[in-house]
Formats: structure tokens, sequence, C-alpha cells
């Protein structure tokens, strides 16, 4: 009878442990699951942020060649002076 007795007590552990790790199994998947959702999702922000990083660099690469072809239309001193005497005017520019 005490064997019996044993024998249930040990199935009855057997049946705890295995439960247990399902338990522990389910969480395990749950959380690396979530793992991989918040990589993916991290990894979709950064590819996001490099992206509009990247527009904005190119945004002001434009800006700056848009300035350096505007500096270029600017006279220079001698063509205003040049100006400057064509229109008959007396004056200078040093």
């Amino acid at each position: 009878m005490a064997a019996v007795e044993d024998l249930e007590s040990q199935s009855r552990r057997l049946l705890e442990v295995s439960c247990q790790t399902a338990k522990n199994t389910v969480e395990i998947n749950s959380t690396l699951h979530s793992i991989r959702s918040d990589h993916a999702a991290t990894a979709l922000m950064q590819h996001t942020e490099i992206d509009a990083l990247t527009k904005a660099v190119q945004g002001l690469a434009d800006s700056l060649d848009q300035l350096e072809a505007s500096i270029d239309q600017i006279p220079t001193k001698d063509e205003v002076n040049s100006l400057l005497r064509q229109f008959g005017l007396n004056a200078r520019i040093e």
C-alpha cells in the first residue's frame, strides 16, 4: 500500500512539474515573441528615423546648393562699379 501511495505522490509531483514546465514554456515563448516584436518595431523606428535624417541632410545639401547659386549671382565689386559708370553715376565701391 505504501508503494502505491508513493507512486501516486510521485505521479502528482511529475504532473505538477510538467504543468509548471508547460507554463514556463508558454511564458518563454510569449517573452520571445515580445522581444521579436519589440526588435522589429525598434528596427522599423530606426529605419524610419534614418530615412528622415537622410531626407533632412539631402534637404540641407539642396539648400546649400541654392545658397551657393544665389551667392554666385551677386555681382562683384568691379561689376557694380561698371554698372554705376554705365548709368553715369559718380560713385564707386572700394
